[in-house]
C-alpha cells in the first residue's frame, strides 16, 4: 500500500523521477521512510512476505537505512535461476547478484557506476543519466544444446558462453572455430586440453586463453575429460571478427 505504480504521463519518465527523487532524498529523509517500512514488514506474518519485503529487510540489516539501495528492489525485477537458466544484461542495466553462484561473462559496461549497497562513492548524477529506464521481464537467453554442450548466445556479438559436463564416459570435445579466441575455466575437475602435438591439464579453478591463430593453422583444440568434470568457455559471438 506504501508503494504505487505510476499511471499518468510517460511511464519512463516517471520511473525515472521517481529513481532520482529516491536517490537525491536526504539521508535523515530516507532513513525515516525505510525505518517505517521495515517496521511495517517487521509486523507482517513471515509466511506471508514477499520476495521484495524480505531483501528489504536484509538490505537495511546490512547497509543501513540512509543508503538508497534498499529501495530498489522495488524498482527492479526480482529473478531467480534455476541451474542451467541465463539472462542477457544490456549496458546501462541497474543489477545485483543477490544470493548464489553465477557465471558472469562481461563486454565493456558502465557497471562501474554504483547503484547502492555500498559504503563506497555513487555518483548520483552520472548514475540518474545514465539509465535507459526499460520496463518489462528480463530477456532470458534460451540454451541451444550442441553436441554435449550447451550454448548461450545473447542479442549481441560481443560475446558468446558454452558449458560442458563431462563424466567417466565422456567423448573428447572438439571445440568449434567460431568461438575462438576462447577463455576456458574448469569448474570442477581435471581435463587435458590437447592441439596438435601439444597437450595440457587445466585444473579445477584455473583458467586458460586459446588463441585462433593456432587453431586455424594446426588444427582444433580437444578437450578430453580424466573423469567427472564441468568447463565454461567464452568467446567471441557469432559475427564478431577477430585477428588474435
Amino acid at each position: 500500500p506504501g508503494l504505487q505504480a505510476a499511471s499518468n504521463g510517460n511511464a519512463r519518465d516517471a520511473l525515472k523521477s521517481a529513481f532520482a527523487a529516491l536517490y537525491r532524498m536526504p539521508g535523515d529523509s530516507l532513513a525515516a521512510i525505510s525505518q517505517k517500512l521495515y517496521q511495517r514488514i517487521q509486523k507482517s506474518p513471515q509466511e506471508g512476505r514477499t520476495g521484495t519485503e524480505i531483501y528489504f529487510l536484509r538490505f537495511c540489516d546490512l547497509y543501513g537505512f540512509e543508503d538508497p539501495g534498499v529501495f530498489s528492489i522495488f524498482l527492479m525485477n526480482l529473478v531467480q535461476f534455476r541451474p542451467g537458466e541465463s539472462l542477457f544484461m544490456g549496458a546501462r542495466e541497474p543489477h545485483a547478484y543477490l544470493q548464489g553462484s553465477i557465471i558472469e561473462c562481461m563486454a565493456c559496461s558502465d557497471n562501474v557506476v554504483r547503484g547502492g549497497l555500498t559504503s563506497k562513492f555513487v555518483d548520483v548524477d552520472t548514475l540518474v543519466e545514465m539509465l535507459h529506464y526499460r520496463m518489462g521481464p528480463p530477456d532470458r537467453i534460451e540454451p541451444q544444446h550442441i553436441g554435449g554442450t550447451v550454448r548461450y548466445v545473447p542479442p549481441v556479438s560481443d560475446f558468446q558462453v558454452w558449458t560442458a559436463d563431462f563424466d567417466r564416459d565422456s567423448n573428447p570435445l572438439q571445440l568449434p572455430l567460431e568461438i575462438f579466441p576462447a577463455m576456458a575455466v574448469s569448474l570442477s575437475g581435471q581435463v587435458e586440453i590437447q592441439q596438435a602435438q601439444n597437450s595440457f591439464s587445466l585444473q579445477p579453478g584455473r583458467a586458460v586463453l586459446l588463441p585462433r591463430g593456432p587453431a586455424e593453422k594446426d588444427g582444433p583444440f580437444t578437450i578430453v575429460p580424466s573423469g567427472k568434470a564441468k568447463l565454461v568457455i567464452s568467446g567471441p559471438g557469432p559475427k564478431q571478427p577477430t585477428n588474435l
